[in-house]
């Protein structure tokens, strides 16, 4: 946006007035442009520079160095406001008010005027102002006290006008002045009625500031139950300020499109949370424990790094934790460590990939109930399968080196184990228990030796082989 100015270059310090009832907001950018624009001008080649101006060198990734202008034996002033929102014309203050706090006047329209809060009223009678600090109605004004040259208050009968304050912004770097001689010199210059706001920047560089808060959460949202910090305006539910509830971090992930909850230490998903595809990350198996309450609902959730416990809803997903007793299951579990009993949930494949027994009881898999289907590849360790009473459930177990135990309250279903590892049964019954991929020391011995009297005689088997040398045959 180009600005307009007017530069008085015979005073000193000169003055650069800018039209602010028209820019109320104006930028440093701006500012140096249109001085710029001003001195290009051939009548102007002789004169001495009104601004300098360093900084907005590039840094990269859309960061610049912030600009720092200073005006050269040079003021910026905006152009001040002397219209009246109400002059006053053909109209008088109709109530007489000894303490000189209120204005009333029958024939006014003081909201269609646009008068507010902060704007000023003018005794013409007796020459004193006050600051407006409420528009009671179309007729009448509450202000402070009239101060000036003395008078009653309002008497009935005073003219009076009611002036704008106009505010003004300088922003988007520092705006500083000197004089002729190098002296630290005020910038602005105040004007009628107009009252201007400069924000200075002590960073190095100068960013959106959108995308600087977002940056501060470095993609998820932090929470940490024994902090003090609520609410979801920024900057809470960043690094540095976690929120200390799931509530508050929920609205504001919705806020900023994050998906992500990083949790520093232990945190409770309580019945009134609904963390529904989001994926929620620990400092680590041993610093943060998270607990699903049962009234909760986790669907389609990523776990990481963190121990995890609960009621959870289908679809989740673990990845580098260690999963203690969790109910309803289904999706994936990856690389994590096994601590307590995995009930699964209907239907859907439950996914165990690379897994381990992560403590000294054994963990185990509950598919109580119809349709339950599991799959364990690359599992190390031992693990207990229970009731299972179905016989349309489906259990594959793929050994890196352990073993399965098939507890007495499977009745029904299909098993199929296979890898380096044993099975120990005590099932009261199944519907298939398929075990040849299963490789173990007396499984290897069985294969080899306990071959039949057919096998024996079939030529270079071990069996016709020991056959031969018993025997001395050639």
């Amino acid at each position: 946006m180009a600005i307009e100015i007017n530069v008085y270059e015979t005073l000193s310090p000169r003055i650069v007035e800018i039209d602010g009832t028209t820019y109320p907001d104006v930028s440093i950018q701006e500012l140096y442009n249109a001085i710029r624009e001003w001195e290009d001008f051939a009548i102007h080649a002789d004169d001495d520079t009104l601004i300098d101006a360093a900084g907005k060198e590039a840094l990269g990734g859309g960061v610049t160095v912030g600009i720092t202008a200073t005006l050269q034996n040079t003021q910026v002033l905006f152009t001040g406001n002397l219209t009246p929102l109400d002059d006053g014309s053909g109209r008088t203050c109709d109530a007489t008010d000894s303490t000189g706090t209120q204005l009333y006047v029958d024939d006014a329209d003081f909201v269609t005027a646009g008068v507010e809060v902060g704007d000023a009223v003018y005794n013409e009678t007796t020459n004193e102002w006050a600051t407006i600090t409420e528009v009671v109605d179309l007729n009448t004004l509450n202000h402070l006290a009239l101060s000036g040259q003395g008078g009653s208050g309002w008497t009935s009968g005073d003219n009076y006008q009611v002036m704008e304050n106009i505010s003004c912004t300088m922003s988007g770097g520092n705006l500083v002045a000197v004089d002729d001689v190098g002296s630290e010199l005020d910038p602005i210059i105040p004007s009628p009625f107009v009252q201007v706001a400069r924000t200075s920047s002590s960073s190095a560089t100068i960013q959106e500031i959108d995308a600087i808060r977002y940056s501060s959460y470095q993609n998820a949202v932090w929470v940490d139950t024994t902090g003090s910090q609520t609410g979801t305006a920024f900057p809470s539910g960043t690094r540095e300020y976690p929120v200390n509830n799931v509530a508050d971090a929920l609205v504001i992930a919705d806020d900023k499109g994050f998906d992500t909850l990083s949790v520093i230490g232990d945190i409770t998903i309580d019945g009134s949370a609904d963390i529904t595809g989001m994926k929620i990350v620990g400092q680590s198996q041993a610093l943060s424990t998270v607990t699903i309450d049962t009234s909760a609902t986790a669907l389609n959730c990523e776990f990481n790094n963190a121990t995890v416990t609960g009621i959870l809803d289908g679809g989740n997903k673990f990845v580098g934790c260690i999963v203690g007793d969790v109910e309803y299951l289904s999706g994936i579990i990856e690389e994590c460590g096994l601590t307590g009993t995995i009930t699964l949930g209907t239907t859907v494949i439950t996914t165990i990939i690379r897994c381990f027994q992560a403590a000294t009881s054994t963990p185990s898999i509950d598919m109580t109930g119809i349709s339950r289907v599991v799959s364990v590849a690359d599992y190390s360790g031992a693990i207990h399968i229970k009731n299972s009473t179905f016989a349309g459930n489906i259990c594959g177990l793929g050994l890196a080196s352990g073993h399965v135990v098939l507890e007495s309250s499977v009745t029904a279903g299909n098993f199929f184990v296979g890898g380096v590892g044993q099975v120990v049964d005590t099932a009261t019954s199944y519907t298939v228990l398929n075990t040849d991929g299963l490789l173990n020391k007396a499984d290897i011995a069985d294969a080899v030796l306990d071959e039949s009297i057919l096998e024996h005689g079939t030529l270079d088997s071990v069996g016709s082989t020991l056959r031969k040398i018993k025997y001395n045959i050639k």
